[in-house]
């Protein structure tokens, strides 16, 4: 086998010496009975004859190519710098700060855990099974967090599982064909039930 000049090979520097090692061609013999060779490891350049040459087995080493850098956009000149900016502040809706104001953080929810045992204390409002019943906690709350103890209905395992899996409690599909808006009436009704209660024996 014949190598040209820039060819990756490997060879042996001297005959019973080391193993192999990675290589170019620098240069070949008119016979192809030598090369010059220079060493991977080392740049060392050395005549090397050609019984101790051997093809490259592995391949050469893949130069990575720069990714392009892209070009600058000009910056383009506005004319009339101040007719620009109104237009942007127009179309941007900007607030000034006249405009500003403080939000107001959410109330702490009431908690009561005697009114929850009150609440525990009475049948189902969805179908009326005997007590104890589960306080479902229903009404406005804020980003995790439950609404008020207050605002708790009661509810027996069942209904409270199908509310929680339907969005309503399962008995109102026989009273109304709009199943939501019959279990929100049902439980505005129970939370004042549960609060007259309540307070009237306090």
């Amino acid at each position: 086998m014949t190598f040209d000049k820039d060819d990756e090979v490997e060879a042996k520097r001297a005959a019973g010496l080391g193993g192999y090692e990675r290589a170019r061609v620098v240069d070949a013999a008119e016979s192809s009975r030598s090369y010059v060779l220079r060493f991977a490891r080392d740049g060392a350049t050395l005549t090397v004859a050609a019984s101790r040459v051997r093809a490259s087995r592995s391949p050469a080493p893949r130069v990575r190519e720069a990714a392009p850098t892209p070009a600058r956009q000009a910056v383009p000149v506005v004319a009339r710098p101040l007719e620009a900016l109104s237009a942007v502040r127009a179309k941007l809706q900007l607030v000034t700060a006249a405009e500003l104001h403080a939000v107001p953080k959410p109330a702490v929810p009431v908690r009561s855990a005697g009114y929850l045992e009150h609440v525990r204390a009475q049948a189902c409002c969805g179908c009326s099974a005997s007590a104890p019943s589960d306080p479902h906690h229903y009404g406005p709350r804020g980003l995790g967090q439950k609404t008020d103890d207050l605002r708790t209905v009661p509810l027996c395992r069942r209904c409270h599982d199908g509310f929680h899996d339907r969005g309503f409690v399962p008995d109102d599909a026989r009273h109304s064909p709009n199943e939501r808006a019959a279990t929100r009436e049902r439980f505005l009704a129970a939370q004042v039930a549960s609060l007259v209660a309540w307070f009237s024996v306090r």
